[in-house]
């Protein structure tokens, strides 16, 4: 750097300031002014650098390797360099579709396929220079894609939808889920072993590439958004208001962690049984290197007949509603008991009930007169044992 001031006729000690030169080569930045009043031009793009605002530079900095021999403009007396440095950035690439794309898998640098509303399918071999488009033989919107290799993917879909391709998308066969709710999330570990997640707590697992999909318990109404299993025993489901479910016996029982938030989660990659992180709205990044956290005393497996579950939660009625109404649950035992509306931030509104009840059915009533309209969960602690639903406040 030192040197390249000597050249510009700049000393040692002056400040030295990069900013973008927009001339006949939109790549070039100078470098100055020093005391002289020169400038040194250099044919390079700095990432991190705004347009508007010239940053300091350190007179240590390293500059690159000069690649072509200096010229010396006689008007100006400037000193330029050209430096190889590609611009880092991302490119727009043509696609034959302008449905809006809820998810890619890229198989390698080259192999590649999207997904999105009204069945779209994109697919490119070519790194994405071209997409071309694939039929899935309906128009149901198509929420996740995975595939194995570069043959072998799943797609899942709403009302039910899962697409399956054993020959790179030139086929897509649709199986037979047993649902219609939405399926928000996909995730095999092989050709034959697989789960799959969506709406009012749905999750289900194939053994044999999904010929036969069978339903699991997770324990949940919430609506599931993806899933990620680390091996054939160890995986976690997530999913809104903070629901994350956890199995280590593949699926057979399902238990609910603590997610420490009420926010919607979204995206979650498991690198072993017990590493992972989870993502999901308003910036929630959540991490772990213990496989999470349990609700005490909340599994959320099947209970036998003889060990009833502590609360029933019902649905509000009406709903939606304006701006009163009525919920309704049933306790099995005495119990401390409360019942708590949230908003969509997750903070507290409004504690209907806050009590130690007898075991029975029992009803309160919520007048959100004073509430903006929107929509609102509702959440039922009952010992230990907690149910969430939600409810939509008409104005």
């Amino acid at each position: 750097m030192e040197a390249l001031q000597q050249e510009a006729g700049l000393e040692a000690t002056e400040n030295v300031y990069l900013a973008p030169w927009y001339g006949e080569e939109k790549r070039s930045w100078w470098i100055g002014p020093g005391r002289s009043g020169k400038f040194l031009h250099v044919f390079r793009v700095l990432p991190n650098i705004s347009r508007n605002a010239p940053v300091p530079v350190r007179r240590n900095c390293t500059m690159g390797s000069k690649t072509e021999a200096r010229r010396r403009d006689r008007d100006s007396m400037s000193t330029f360099y050209t430096y190889p440095e590609p611009i880092p950035t991302w490119t727009f690439q043509q696609n034959p579709s302008t449905n809006i794309l809820n998810d890619v898998f890229m198989v390698d640098a080259q192999v590649g396929t999207t997904v999105g509303v009204g069945g779209i399918i994109l697919h490119t071999s070519n790194g994405g220079a071209t997409w071309t488009a694939q039929a899935s033989g309906g128009i149901q919107t198509l929420f996740d894609v995975c595939f194995l290799d570069a043959n072998t993917g799943i797609i899942a879909g709403a009302s039910g939808t899962i697409l399956r391709t054993t020959d790179g998308g030139a086929t897509w066969t649709p199986q037979t889920t047993g649902t219609r709710f939405n399926l928000n999330g996909v995730a095999f570990l092989d050709a034959d072993t697989g789960w799959a997640v969506g709406e009012n707590g749905t999750i289900l697992h194939t053994t044999n590439g999904g010929t036969t999909w069978t339903t699991q318990a997770g324990g949940t109404t919430s609506s599931l958004r993806a899933v990620a299993f680390a091996d054939a025993l160890n995986g976690t489901v997530i999913g809104e208001l903070g629901t994350i479910l956890r199995t280590t016996d593949g699926g057979a029982t399902w238990t609910r962690q603590i997610g420490r938030t009420s926010n919607k989660l979204l995206g979650i990659y498991l690198s072993d049984a017990n590493t992972g992180t989870i993502v999901g709205e308003f910036g929630a990044i959540l991490h772990t290197t213990v496989g999470g956290e349990a609700e005490v005393g909340v599994a959320v497996e099947p209970l036998p007949a003889e060990l009833p579950r502590l609360v029933s939660l019902d649905q509000n009625y009406p709903n939606p509603f304006n701006p009163t109404t009525t919920i309704g649950f049933t306790l099995s035992a005495p119990v401390y008991t409360s019942l708590v509306i949230y908003d969509l931030l997750g903070r507290t509104t409004a504690t209907l009930v806050n009590a130690s009840l007898p075991a029975g059915r029992h009803e309160v009533a919520w007048n959100a007169q004073s509430q903006p309209a929107g929509v609102y969960f509702y959440r039922l602690y009952a010992g230990r044992e907690a149910v969430t639903r939600q409810l939509i406040l008409l104005k």
